[in-house]
């Protein structure tokens, strides 16, 4: 599987199932040849072995996530694992009664991290998505928290409906026209990158209201 994984450059790739079929027929002949080579070899000799593996094989996995987190991804995405997430959940500790909507981050999970939230709660009150095209499942919902694709205009519609009433809720999005007046900015040290921006629904409305008339929903 190695050399599966190491021609085509991303793990990802290997998962489909042409992918896995060929990944178990390498493992099936390795495991032959295996079982092959241990009826020659003396007990002590076979142990010393496996552990020699296991180990090797642990130590080399540990050094490549840390190799590819340090380098790659962390180079790929700066913003988003080093300033992004952690400034974000940071500023929304204090808005944990609102109702907080997200397209960017897997929210419930980012947010149980950084707010350190008790993982028996989410193991139990998580709302999870159904599988993906690969078979993998997120939370979706976790109390307060929705990662979703609800737009900002979906939400400024609904404020737009009962303007007089409170709807106390943030989304996290890219930021567009109206970065402006977003809560939050999250960027660079050097400010140069801004990449997602806090809105506050509540306090966003009556500036599109007064500037951008036309992106409000028209009610019957």
């Amino acid at each position: 599987s190695l050399i599966i994984v190491g021609s085509i450059g991303e793990t990802v790739y290997h998962r489909n199932i042409y992918g896995l079929m060929l990944t178990f027929i390498i493992i099936a002949i390795g495991l032959d040849h295996a079982w092959k080579l241990t009826k020659k070899l003396k007990r002590k000799i076979l142990i010393a072995i496996l552990v020699l593996t296991t180990v090797s094989f642990a130590l080399l996995q540990h050094i490549k996530y840390v190799t590819y987190y340090y380098t790659s991804h962390s180079i790929q995405n700066p913003l988003l694992f080093k300033y992004d997430a952690p400034e974000i959940f940071t500023y929304l500790k204090d808005y944990q009664d609102y109702t907080i909507y997200d397209n960017i981050f897997f929210v419930p999970i980012y947010a149980g991290i950084y707010w350190q939230l008790d993982p028996v709660d989410f193991q139990q009150n998580a709302i999870w998505a159904d599988p993906d095209d690969w078979g993998f499942s997120n939370a979706q919902t976790w109390n307060n928290l929705h990662l979703t694709e609800t737009s900002i205009n979906n939400l400024l519609c609904l404020k737009h409906q009962n303007p007089d009433t409170p709807l106390r809720a943030l989304i996290i999005d890219d930021p567009g026209k109206y970065n402006s007046v977003a809560v939050f900015l999250s960027h660079d040290f050097s400010g140069s990158l801004t990449l997602h921006a806090v809105y506050d629904i509540d306090l966003l409305y009556p500036f599109v209201l007064e500037n951008y008339p036309n992106d409000l929903c028209r009610l019957n």
